[in-house]
């Protein structure tokens, strides 16, 4: 809830900082961002498999934001060894809906390492106070917008991030 009238509107619409400017807004994207470069046995953080986001970029950030599915938080995890953690994912969820509030991922410039294409899409290294991120956005999928693959691209490469 801390990024309510600070990050997003009252109806879960970006809320631009002065002097920031928007490039492009982006419906349907699949966003996982996880506490490792990996893919087996990782601390998702901000798992795809809960919902689809809405990305927003920008001169300064990127932005992905959407309404938590109360369904589809934690079934991920719905084995014998996360059943906990989806339970307190699903109520972490319904406790933010309650509250009228969104999740959401705001990522500057400053925390980007380098990028790795993919057929599917970008595979990102974030930095975060020496905390290493590793985000995965599917770019190249029928429900999302063609124009979004070549404006990301765009993006990092202006921002000077490096291709790996």
């Amino acid at each position: 809830m801390d990024g309510k009238n600070r990050i997003y509107d009252p109806d879960g619409n970006l809320i631009l900082q002065p002097s920031e400017k928007l490039l492009g807004k982006y419906e349907n994207v699949f966003l996982d961002i996880s506490k490792a470069w990996r893919v087996w046995f990782v601390d998702s953080i901000f798992p795809g498999e809960a919902g689809r986001v809405v990305c927003y970029l920008t001169n300064r950030r990127i932005v992905f934001i959407r309404r938590p599915d109360v369904h589809k938080a934690g079934a991920y995890l719905m084995t014998p060894y996360g059943a906990t953690q989806a339970i307190a994912d699903r109520y972490k969820a319904r406790m933010i809906l309650k509250a009228g509030g969104f999740e959401y991922c705001e990522i500057s410039a400053d925390n980007f390492r380098f990028y790795k294409k993919f057929r599917t899409g970008l595979n990102l290294l974030l930095n975060d106070d020496g905390q290493k991120y590793g985000a995965f956005i599917m770019t190249k999928d029928k429900s999302v917008s063609p124009e979004l693959h070549p404006a990301l691209l765009s993006w990092l490469e202006s921002k000077g991030i490096s291709r790996r």
